[in-house]
């Protein structure tokens, strides 16, 4: 079996490589068959058959398959490394026991208390199970070295002392003999021996002892990267925040740092109120993250539709609707540019005053500048204008 961490000894608990049962695709998962680590027992320190102490440590972990089932699991592992308080890395523990009831036999030889374990089936699926390891304790003045054995390929420590910190790590190999290559290529892209979480504790001394440590669930971190489809609208417009969240958890929250600049639904829709820049900020499992998103005013043009205009030499004239514009937004302000200082436009109507006097059969033009002031929702505009008129 590949060794995918160098950190190990491994104890190979062979169930069985009978098989009489094709499983399929359908039923498998490959973080179903993780023997995930969730409590470590660690007992007061024992006496084994050949005089040294050893450190009781029972590795409880639970999985969602029954990995006591041969059609499904070739084998369990269990590995151990640890880092002494020099800084050395050991890949492996010498000596290394393995119990099933607890202590060390003292009535049996120590390769006879190498290994064993006992599994739980549920009732809905799964299992929880114990592996219990023996780890050889040395004295504070005992020698502690680090050499390699040729039978594991491992460099192994001859025991641990307070202050070293032991890694434990499962390993589920899983028996995919009966399933089509195309679909074990499928279903385990990264291989068919599936590895737990490791877990790491430090040796402590001996009157800490007995004692039990939660293993919290090594979930991946939360992240929230929002991205808005447009940074700057347009009053009234809306636009997307897409959340771009991983490894979340539960519903996703949108909110506003400002209702009365841009408002956002539970969809991430965020839609235009009024003028100005705020935030939008997307929650997830508790990770917060903030966009800023602002707000402009719609764009106004002035459409103006001007009257033919014919007036008399003879008299004064005052056509009060020659110029209308069409739907203003705001306030129109007109203003007289250029022409005959007979024609005058009232700023605030657009009313045009013709005084008598102009040369009869004579065409006059006219330049205005029109103004719209606009609205909480469109912006202001201006347009110069140019009309003519006849004199008969």
């Amino acid at each position: 079996m590949k060794r995918v961490i160098s950190i190990v000894l491994a104890l190979t608990l062979v169930l069985s490589i009978a098989l009489s049962v094709p499983f399929t695709a359908s039923a498998f998962s490959p973080d179903n068959f993780k023997a995930q680590i969730k409590k470590i027992s660690i007992g007061k320190p024992i006496t084994g058959t050949d005089g040294k102490k050893y450190l009781p440590v029972d590795v409880h972990f639970f999985a969602a398959e029954d990995l006591s089932n041969s059609e499904m699991v070739y084998c369990l592992e269990g590995y151990l490394k640890a880092k002494l308080t020099n800084g050395t890395l050991a890949e492996g523990i010498k000596g290394l026991g393995m119990t099933l009831p607890g202590p060390v036999k003292p009535d049996v030889d120590l390769d006879s208390n190498m290994w064993s374990w006992e599994w739980t089936p549920y009732e809905t699926g799964g299992g929880q199970g114990v592996i219990k390891y023996n780890l050889p304790l040395l004295e504070k003045d005992e020698t502690q070295t680090v050499e390699h054995n040729g039978g594991t390929n491992l460099d192994e420590v001859n025991g641990v002392k307070v202050g070293d910190q032991i890694t434990i790590q499962n390993e589920t190999a899983v028996n995919t003999s009966n399933m089509p290559a195309q679909v074990v290529q499928e279903m385990f892209p990264n291989g068919t021996n599936i590895l737990s979480d490791p877990f790491t504790f430090t040796i402590e001394e001996e009157g800490n002892y007995p004692k039990v440590i939660e293993v919290k669930e090594n979930k991946p971190e939360t992240t929230v990267d929002p991205k808005l489809g447009k940074s700057k609208i347009h009053v009234g417009e809306s636009t997307k925040v897409k959340p771009n969240v991983e490894n979340g958890s539960g519903t996703t929250d949108f909110t506003t740092g400002n209702a009365k600049v841009a408002v956002v639904d539970k969809n991430g829709k965020v839609t235009g109120k009024g003028v100005g820049t705020t935030k939008i900020t997307v929650t997830n499992n508790g990770v917060k993250k903030s966009v800023k998103i602002t707000v402009i005013k719609k764009t106004n043009t002035i459409i103006a539709n001007i009257k033919k205009i014919k007036v008399s030499h003879k008299k004064k004239t005052v056509i009060s609707k020659a110029i209308k514009i069409q739907n203003p937004k705001g306030t129109i302000v007109f203003k007289k540019k250029s022409g005959n200082k007979k024609i005058s436009i009232n700023k605030n109507t657009g009313k045009i005053t013709v005084k008598k006097g102009l040369t009869k059969g004579k065409t006059y033009k006219v330049k205005v500048k029109v103004t719209d002031k606009g609205n909480k929702t469109y912006g202001g505009a201006t347009k110069t204008i140019t009309f003519s008129i006849k004199v008969k």
